[in-house]
């Protein structure tokens, strides 16, 4: 708790009237805990504050929302300040009217809270809520095809159980329209063009082989679909016995985006 009281008010600290400073700062300065998916009412004056936090530690994605109800209160995040304010603040979102904030792990820098203010441009009393908007996997059986649509950019994560296999699994990815990308991680629930282990990024079809020896140790294998350019595609996993082809080592990822400029270039030239 922040001390409110100037330091030349020594006087104070002999009466009651320091220890109802102190109860009223440290009610101004209270700070609620905010559970996902539960929507908290609020209410603050024109240039006060009131503080949230929520624990993100288990979750990828969170947004915060703020929506008025009356007046236009305004939102600061902070991971490093429990206290933000109009000065001291990471994020802030003050539109007139209704608030949002996204954030992803990559911007958490290792914490486990993320600090709130609603702060009011004028007396507002408003709704605020905290949800887990992280990325869901859609499991995949084995050797059931599932169609999916990717915009450029965008993606869709998969899981494979590889519980009870003992033979090698291919990925394989067949688009209908466009040039959808495969990347699979052990290691990431969600891979991307920045956090992989195996990729697969040919102009077309994409697929990828795991030996027993690439996932030994593990259960689940993690994939994600990224469009390169939008995409419909469909995407099966299915056990085989002989395998054809090595999972990538920890050269391929190079030799995958080298192959892929290439393609790609090849492709433009058959456009011209």
């Amino acid at each position: 708790m922040k001390f409110c009281v100037p330091s030349n008010h020594r006087d104070m600290f002999k009466t009651g009237a320091f220890l109802a400073l102190i109860l009223a700062c440290a009610s101004a300065q209270s700070t609620v805990e905010l559970t996902p998916g539960v929507a908290v009412k609020g209410s603050v004056s024109p240039q006060t504050a009131q503080y949230y936090w929520v624990n993100v530690a288990n979750i990828d994605t969170i947004t915060v929302t703020v929506t008025p109800a009356s007046g236009d209160p305004d939102l600061y995040a902070s991971f490093s300040s429990e206290y933000p304010s109009t000065s001291n603040y990471q994020y802030a979102s003050i539109a007139y009217g209704a608030d949002s904030i996204t954030l992803s792990s990559t911007q958490y820098n290792g914490s486990t809270s993320l600090y709130l203010a609603v702060i009011g441009f004028s007396q507002s009393d408003f709704t605020i809520q905290a949800i887990d908007a992280s990325p869901k996997q859609i499991p995949l059986v084995l050797g059931a095809p599932q169609t999916g649509t990717v915009n450029s950019g965008q993606s869709l994560y998969y899981s494979v159980s590889l519980n009870g296999v003992s033979d090698s699994v291919t990925v394989s990815v067949t688009p209908s329209v466009g040039d959808p990308d495969l990347y699979a991680s052990f290691l990431t629930v969600y891979p991307s063009p920045d956090n992989y282990q195996w990729a697969s990024t040919s102009y077309g079809g994409d697929s990828l082989t795991f030996t027993p020896s690439a996932y030994a140790g593990y259960s689940t294998l993690n994939l994600a679909v990224r469009g390169f350019q939008k995409s419909d595609y469909t995407i099966i996993a299915k056990i085989t016995p002989t395998a054809t082809a090595e999972a990538y080592n920890a050269e391929a990822p190079k030799k995958a985006m080298f192959m892929k400029l290439q393609s790609k270039i090849m492709a433009l030239k058959k456009q011209q």
